[in-house]
């Protein structure tokens, strides 16, 4: 079964995903029709990985399927599975530079462009030299907007630490974009894209690669 796909800016999207018994035997046969379900509707979107949030039920459950990646990478051949109340272990540059070292794919991060307010202290020069594209969430002209839509957690500061982000991005070489969906602000042109020279994406229904 193909299931609605909940998009940026809705509220499930912003709550505590609760965590799930697995042991409960009722929820086991519940867990592998929504397990099978989600996969189709991931598969159905030409992505690589889902949610349980972003099909509308927040819980710790998540999908990936790496295989139409293995061409370019075949570790990934068989990399599909489910997670259940999954937990980061580590943070590590550690795929960026796999791949780096054993292909010529170019690294690309979609971000919200917050990881300092979300990990303070945290040096962007980690990612120099691995990243050749950053594609940042922008999806408002001005901080008054963006709080309205996005509304984060970490308040007013925000907006401007998203553009903090995108600058340092550029400054070291990092091909840097903005993206917004047309359903949340259909302004192609905006001040805070021009002061930093960059190019805004907008996409009606995914991210687009290039604006």
């Amino acid at each position: 079964m193909i299931l609605p796909i909940y998009v940026y800016g809705s509220e499930v999207l912003r709550e505590q995903a609760a965590k799930l018994d697995y042991k409960d035997e009722k929820l086991q046969a519940e867990l592998k029709e929504l397990i099978h379900n989600m996969f189709e509707t991931m598969e159905n979107s030409d992505g690589v990985g889902l949610a349980a949030p972003q099909i509308g039920k927040s819980i710790q459950l998540l999908v990936i399927d790496g295989s139409p990646l293995q061409e370019d990478m075949p570790d990934l051949k068989g990399f599909r599975f489910a997670m259940i109340n999954p937990e980061v272990v580590e943070e590590s540059n550690e795929t960026a530079e796999y791949i780096r070292a054993n292909s010529d794919m170019k690294i690309r991060l979609n971000t919200n462009g917050l990881v300092r307010l979300i990990h303070p202290g945290f040096d962007v020069e980690r990612f120099r030299g691995l990243i050749d594209i950053a594609s940042i969430s922008l999806n408002a002209p001005d901080a008054k907007r963006y709080n309205e839509v996005t509304r984060p957690h970490f308040g007013e500061p925000a907006f401007q630490a998203m553009l903090d982000f995108a600058r340092d991005m550029k400054n070291m070489g990092v091909q840097t974009k903005f993206t917004a969906w047309t359903f949340l602000w259909r302004h192609k042109d905006d001040d805070s894209s021009q002061s930093i020279q960059m190019p805004l994406a907008v996409a009606a229904s995914r991210r687009l690669g290039d604006g």
